[in-house]
């Protein structure tokens, strides 16, 4: 169960994006072929390519957090003395961290409503409320990842 638990913590975001990029790529290719080979389109599927590809974008950025490759302005840090590099790097995950809470705060409003609103996907009549869940979900996983980071950072792990 520790191994599980071991390559879910250092893998989750690949295996979801993995997974989910493959379905998508499967959908939007049946699509192509149902267009241009038989005449007849797919009425769901580029809905339901457009929704996979909000979760990927959502999981990408928790990624992105875990693997350092965030597009930064290092040049601020870049001109300060090498002390004054780690505390700024930490304030700036502590701030990053507080945009994470407020997503996921207003995230989780936002899915609420719209699953007491009961509306509904064009094609497909899945809830909204499960395209909006994206945002707490990936915003979760961006948190966890920032607070791991911080810690790195605090133990002398990090940058």
């Amino acid at each position: 169960m520790k191994k599980i638990l071991s390559a879910l913590d250092k893998h989750i975001e690949e295996y979801c994006m993995v997974v989910l990029l493959a379905v998508m790529s499967v959908v939007i290719f049946a699509q192509v072929v149902s267009r241009y080979v038989f005449s007849n389109s797919i009425s769901w599927s580029e809905e339901i390519a457009r929704y996979i590809f909000v979760w990927v974008v959502y999981f990408a950025i928790s990624y992105g957090v875990k693997v350092n490759a965030h597009v930064k302005v290092d040049a601020f840090i870049t001109f300060m003395p090498n002390f004054m590099a780690k505390p700024i790097r930490i304030i700036s995950n502590l701030l990053f961290l507080v945009f994470c809470g407020l997503m996921m705060v207003y995230g989780v409003k936002v899915v609420d409503f719209i699953l007491a609103s009961k509306q509904s996907s064009p094609a497909l009549g899945m809830p909204m409320g499960l395209v909006y869940l994206a945002v707490p979900v990936g915003f979760t996983l961006t948190a966890i990842r920032l607070v791991q980071d911080t810690i790195a950072k605090l133990k002398g792990k990090g940058e």
